[in-house]
């Protein structure tokens, strides 16, 4: 199964939202420090949105550890980076996922990544600031599902949806 997970990065490194839907369990969910907890149509809807803005945000996806077996069965490790701007800012986010496989199809992936590195990139001097309060976290979160919002509501394939 970690050929399916390696198949699976390369499907995003590709941009081929097509493929990676065709490799997602349908029940598959995503988590992150931006958007934790994502139910099915949301995970999907956040790709989406990612893969689609591509071109505007320069986004480049490299993989760069393949899959290991990880804690648990059918659970696999694999590391991969993402360079995008965001709005002008460049970012380089490190990336480590956790992917578990059910019925040969990738079911969940929880990815972990520095969110203090994100911040200072991507916000500059206010991400570090609101790290030191204490508030970049919930900021953070609340931007992602302004966002992802907003996204699902002009794209019919994910509106009212939920």
């Amino acid at each position: 199964m970690a050929e399916l997970v390696n198949e699976y990065i390369a499907a995003y490194r590709e941009m081929d939202y097509e493929k990676m839907t065709n490799l997602w369990h349908p029940e598959y969910t995503f988590a992150d420090p931006a958007f934790p907890g994502l139910n099915t149509l949301r995970s999907r809807a956040m790709f989406h949105m990612f893969i689609t803005n591509r071109d505007k945000n320069k986004m480049v996806v490299t993989h760069t550890t393949p899959a290991v077996p990880g804690p648990n069965e059918n659970t696999y490790v694999t590391t991969y980076t993402c360079d995008y701007l965001y709005g002008t800012s460049p970012v380089h986010n490190e990336i480590r996922a956790t992917i578990e496989v059910r019925d040969g199809k990738i079911w969940r992936q929880v990815d972990e990544f520095p969110l203090a590195a994100w911040a200072r990139q991507s916000l500059g001097i206010m991400g570090t600031a609101l790290r030191i309060v204490g508030m970049l976290d919930g900021m953070v979160k609340k931007k992602a599902a302004e966002r992802l919002d907003g996204w699902c509501a002009k794209n019919e394939e994910f509106k009212g949806k939920e």
